[in-house]
């Protein structure tokens, strides 16, 4: 990749538009986002809107420490890819008793599914279940520099973007003797163990019907 080919800048909320497309492009044809979101009940014209005010919410409400960077090409402008990183951050101890309550309710807030109309609310409590509990598990906020979404075009896959993208944060984790977390799709993993991720575990989801009833 020429060097000069793609450079890097923090996203703006005038990104949001090319977001959702690099993220609908990159991932609405996966099997778990077809699990999730079932195109003859909820297509893509449902699922764009949505997926737009999940990430209007990140700018407007961004959580402590989370930052958007994307790879713009240079010569055509266009958004090339994006992630969003959540940096180490203190986070603040609710005290007292009102405090608690609005924690908590936030909280119940966030894990409440919020999905489209047609979705399957099950496929996406299991999956989102999950994954929350294995942060629960290996990710030390306070300490640790987090990856949560990272989406490349296909017009502009396969041409070092995410790779780009990745290093940018990871050098400075580096600088900073500081680990690294990231969830990993299958195909992901081994752009992700090249920069020097190791696997702690393995989440294996079945998508068969009858198994996501029982559970």
């Amino acid at each position: 990749m020429d060097a000069s080919e793609f450079h890097i800048t923090e996203c703006t909320i005038d990104d949001l538009p090319a977001m959702v497309d690099a993220y609908q492009s990159a991932f609405g044809r996966e099997q778990v986002h077809q699990w999730i979101f079932p195109e003859a009940t909820c297509p893509q014209e449902k699922s764009d809107p949505w997926v737009f005010s999940r990430f209007q919410k990140g700018f407007l409400n961004t959580p402590p420490g989370v930052k958007h960077f994307k790879t713009v090409h240079t010569s055509s402008g266009k958004l090339a890819s994006w992630g969003r990183w959540t940096f180490p951050h203190e986070t603040p101890k609710a005290e007292t008793e009102e405090e608690l309550k609005e924690e908590k309710k936030k909280n119940d807030e966030e894990n409440r599914p919020d999905v489209p109309e047609g979705a399957n609310v099950e496929a996406w409590q299991e999956l989102f279940g999950a994954l929350d509990r294995m942060q629960k598990k290996w990710v030390d906020g306070e300490n640790m520099y987090i990856m949560g979404l990272l989406a490349t075009h296909p017009d502009f896959q396969r041409r070092g973007c995410a790779t780009m993208l990745l290093k940018h944060v990871l050098d400075m984790a580096d600088r900073e003797g500081r680990r690294a977390y990231i969830e990993a799709t299958r195909p992901g993993k081994p752009v992700y163990e090249k920069l020097g991720w190791e696997t702690v575990e393995v989440l294996r989801l079945s998508l068969d019907e009858e198994d996501v009833k029982a559970g």
